[in-house]
């Protein structure tokens, strides 16, 4: 093999690795405002709770066919946990008006590099299948 072919295999192995050395979200990295592309929006304070404006009800509540059409501002808890190997923003939505029993449901965080396991972080539900399109929260 000539040295311009040992060279970029070597230059590949490297930024392949490079994906595979990952760093975990924080706690400190998800606290702030995050915000959608239609002003859905998720503020996740020090304290472990959280507000939300304007989130679509037909993609926080896919499954159900109750809330489709509305959109929520609400309150609730949270906190970071690894699920299925994979990073998420755990919710729990506090009973309100709007949510009788509350609620649970889990944000999903990716980032950059091949296995999306470097920040800058995004925070995003499935709007369909997993795999297909993603709803993602950028940090303001």
């Amino acid at each position: 093999m000539g040295k311009l072919a040992t060279n970029f295999i070597l230059i590949i192995m490297v930024f392949s690795l490079q994906g595979c050395t990952g760093q975990d979200p924080t706690k400190e990295e998800i606290i702030g405002i995050w915000k959608s592309s239609d002003r859905g929006s998720f503020q996740f304070k020090n304290d472990g709770t959280f507000i939300t404006k304007d989130l679509p009800g037909s993609i926080i509540f896919k499954y159900s066919d109750e809330h489709k059409e509305n959109t929520f501002t609400e309150l609730g808890n949270w906190e970071i946990e690894k699920w299925q190997d994979q990073w998420v923003v755990s919710l729990m939505f506090t009973k309100s008006e709007n949510l009788k029993k509350g609620y649970a449901t889990r944000i999903l965080i990716s980032g950059t590099g091949i296995l999306e396991n470097n920040p800058p972080w995004d925070l995003f539900l499935w709007v369909g299948e997993e795999g297909g399109e993603r709803y993602t929260f950028k940090k303001e």
